[in-house]
C-alpha cells in the first residue's frame, strides 16, 4: 500500500466494517452493516449526513438483518479489507487515530439530535499506541460494551475508526465510520442522556481533529461529546421517544430524573496480544475523579489517559 505525505491514499486504505456479532460469535459478512457508498474512501465533509454511516441514503435499516443483544452485552466488531479478509496488518499503520462507537434509535433514522457515545479511546500511553493502532494489532476486531441503562429497541451502532495527518493541517483528518443495527433487550432504563446531531459533533478545528501525528500523542483529546453516562441529569426525551419496543414500565418513568445508582457502563475495547495470554479490557477515556484500586496496574489517571491492561488472547 503507497502512501502519499505520511497517509495512505484513499483508493488504497482500507477500512470498512465486514461482521458484528455477539461477544466474538460473528454473524455472515455485511450481515448487520448499513450499506457503505464510499467503499475504501474516508469522510473528509464534516457537514454531510454521510458522515453517519458512509452511506448516501436514509439510514432506514430495511432489509438489514438486526443483531439480538441484551443490554450490558459485548458487541463485537471487526473491520477488513474490501475483499473481505482480514490480513495480520488489517490496514496501512500510518491511519493512527482515535475510535469511537455512537448508537441511535433505528427509527430517527440518524436525524437530529440522537447520537450519542458509548465508547471512545485515544492514545494509550502505557501500550504506546492509537486505538486505530491497537485494532491493526487485533486483527481488525474491537469489543464495545452495550450500556445496560438504556431502553430496550432498536439502534443505529455507528463505529468509527479517524486517521490523523502526519501535521495539523485543516480538513486533512480522515473518518471512516460504518454503521450496524442491533435489537436491544433487557434495558434497564427509560431515559437517554442528551443527544448530538451528525454532522454537527466535529468541527475542522476541533480540539483531537485539527491534530497531528507528530504532535505529543499523550496529550490527545479524542474528539465529540461525553461518552453516555447514566447519572447524567440531561435527558433528551426526544431520544427516548424514539427508541421503540420499550417496556410499559420503563415507559411510565421517561420523565423521571435520572438514576441514583452510582453503578456506570464500562465499554471496552478487547485487545489481541499474541504473546501473552489471558484477557484484556481497556476501558473508555471517562471522566474519573479519582484512580480505581481494583487490579491496577502502573497508573491511573484522567490526565494521562491511562488504561488498566489484562492480555486478551483470540480463539
Amino acid at each position: 500500500m503507497s502512501n502519499t505525505g505520511g497517509i495512505a491514499t484513499s483508493t488504497q486504505a482500507l477500512f470498512g466494517l465486514y461482521y458484528a456479532g455477539v461477544d466474538g460469535s460473528f454473524g455472515s459478512e455485511f450481515q448487520y452493516r448499513i450499506e457503505n457508498d464510499y467503499q475504501n474512501s474516508p469522510i473528509q465533509d464534516l457537514e454531510t449526513t454521510d458522515l453517519r454511516c458512509r452511506s448516501k441514503g436514509a439510514i432506514t435499516g430495511k432489509d438489514i438483518d438486526k443483531l439480538n443483544i441484551s443490554a450490558g452485552g459485548t458487541l463485537s466488531l471487526k473491520w477488513g479489507h474490501r475483499n473481505g479478509t482480514v490480513s495480520v496488518e488489517v490496514m496501512n499503520r500510518s491511519h493512527a487515530g482515535p475510535c469511537m462507537v455512537y448508537m441511535a434509535p433505528l427509527s430517527s433514522q440518524g436525524d437530529g439530535d440522537v447520537w450519542f457515545k458509548i465508547f471512545e479511546e485515544g492514545y494509550d500511553v502505557d501500550e504506546k499506541k492509537y486505538c486505530t493502532i491497537q485494532v491493526i494489532d487485533n486483527h481488525g476486531r474491537m469489543d464495545v460494551t452495550i450500556p445496560k441503562e438504556i431502553p430496550s429497541g432498536d439502534y443505529i451502532v455507528r463505529a468509527e475508526l479517524v486517521a490523523l495527518y502526519p501535521t495539523k493541517v485543516v480538513g486533512t483528518t480522515q473518518f471512516y465510520p460504518n454503521c450496524v443495527v442491533v435489537s436491544v433487550t433487557n434495558g434497564a432504563a427509560s431515559s437517554l442522556p442528551m443527544g448530538y446531531a451528525i454532522p454537527g459533533i466535529y468541527g475542522y478545528k476541533d480540539e483531537g481533529v485539527l491534530y497531528g501525528r507528530r504532535d505529543d500523542p499523550a496529550k490527545y483529546v479524542v474528539p465529540g461529546p461525553p461518552i453516555f453516562a447514566p447519572n447524567t441529569t440531561q435527558v433528551n426525551n426526544k431520544v427516548l421517544a424514539m427508541a421503540n419496543d420499550i417496556s410499559s414500565s420503563s415507559s411510565s418513568s421517561s420523565s423521571s430524573s435520572s438514576s441514583n445508582s452510582n453503578d456506570q457502563p464500562t465499554p471496552t475495547i478487547m485487545i489481541m496480544d499474541n504473546n501473552e495470554a489471558g484477557p484484556t479490557a481497556i476501558s473508555p477515556a471517562g471522566l474519573p475523579t479519582k484512580c480505581k484500586k481494583r487490579r491496577r496496574v502502573g497508573k491511573c489517571c484522567r490526565h494521562s489517559r491511562r488504561r488498566n491492561f489484562r492480555q486478551y488472547y483470540a480463539i
